[in-house]
């Protein structure tokens, strides 16, 4: 069962973060609540639940630690939270050991071999998780990531294959499938992704919405909006399928009617903090397409300063890109086109590198030709 991380309030005003295990976002969120919790900041939506894992490595980080990774770089934050528990647990020994080192140094005299080695077993729990932060499997996964953002495709597999089984197959598979979409090989990735086609490995609305993205990366944005159709029959309570359809209905076919109706009805049901600030950005977009640029600019301009915090994230860079573009178009519309043209330009090279079919029509919105 999908686990899902809040951080609630009770009625005296205590926080804590907690793991609910729940069959959605909705559900989660009701169960906290009838619990006696007044606030319910969800941290994990109904595709995230399901890879978290936080409850498999509960004796390591609580959901406290697992939400405070999100908040720093991906390196630094596993290094500062695994060394923390470290010396938490070994809490006794490592200040006996600090008196001993402490009194050598306070004596005045060199520090023996007792010192040394004190200083040494001391220091341990910080190199063992500077290894636990060089090797964690996040590593070649965000080689992966970077390589897909960036178009290179044959990387990109090359680091998928490298993977073995660090992280879960369906996973590295749509991501190696997306690869090879983009070298033309769509029928290979169809197969290749084809077996986790079944509700034994993930529900099929995840895998449509999924398989929609080796369409979106040749531009077949058609096909993917069906699949996102589909996706949203199968699963028509599901907010994630539904920002995920107005996303791609305003972006491909400027659909700001369908859009609005999608993002009002998403916001019905309970959305994590990763999900809100798209729905706030998609608010600002509908307001773009609908001729008022003057009032999406706050509500663009608030997504864009949230995805400005996250950018470190997996994926952070992809939503800050779109949000800088959105931004720049918000900017043309108001006349301002020197700053326009300056956040565009953070993000067209990496558009351009992956085949966008927006680079165009951007170019012409924002003054570039």
């Amino acid at each position: 069962m999908p686990d899902y991380l809040a951080t609630v309030r009770d009625a005296d005003g205590r926080e804590t973060t907690v793991n609910v295990e729940a069959d959605t976002a909705d559900e989660a969120v009701r169960m906290l609540r009838e619990q006696g919790f007044e606030e319910v900041v969800l941290h994990t939506d109904d595709v995230m639940s399901r890879y978290s894992n936080q409850r498999k490595v509960a004796a390591d980080f609580s959901p406290r630690d697992w939400v405070q990774l999100r908040s720093l770089p991906p390196g630094l934050g596993l290094f500062l939270i695994v060394a923390a528990n470290s010396y938490r647990k070994l809490a006794f020994w490592m200040i006996l050991l600090a008196l001993v080192v402490g009194f050598s140094v306070f004596r005045g005299g060199p520090l023996n071999w007792l010192d040394w080695s004190c200083l040494g077993v001391l220091a341990f729990p910080a190199v063992f998780a500077l290894g636990i932060a060089l090797f964690s499997r996040g590593v070649p996964y965000r080689a992966m990531m970077d390589a897909l953002h960036w178009g290179r495709w044959e990387e990109a597999i090359s680091q998928a294959d490298a993977m073995g089984s660090k992280v879960p197959a369906e996973t590295i598979g749509f991501e190696k499938a997306r690869a090879l979409a983009a070298l033309g090989r769509l029928d290979e990735a169809r197969d290749l992704v084809k077996p986790f086609d079944d509700e034994r490995v993930m529900p099929r609305w995840l895998y449509l919405s999924r398989l929609a993205n080796l369409f979106d990366i040749i531009n077949r944005h058609d096909d993917a909006i069906a699949l996102f159709e589909q996706a949203l029959e199968l699963a028509p309570d599901n907010a994630v399928i539904m920002l995920g359809l107005a996303n791609r209905l305003i972006l491909h076919r400027r659909d700001h009617r369908r859009a609005r109706q999608l993002v009002a009805e998403a916001r019905t049901h309970a959305l994590s903090d990763e999900t809100a600030p798209m729905a706030d950005l998609l608010d600002g977009l509908i307001l773009l397409e609908e001729g008022a640029p003057r009032d999406a600019l706050p509500v663009v301009e608030a997504a864009y300063r949230v995805y400005r915090r996250r950018r470190h994230r997996f994926l952070g860079y992809v939503s800050l890109g779109q949000a800088a573009v959105s931004l720049a178009r918000v900017h043309s519309a108001l006349g301002d086109r020197d700053l326009a043209v300056k956040l565009y330009a953070k993000v067209r090279p990496r558009m351009v590198a992956v085949g966008s079919s927006l680079v165009a029509r951007y170019d012409r919105e924002i003054g570039l030709l």
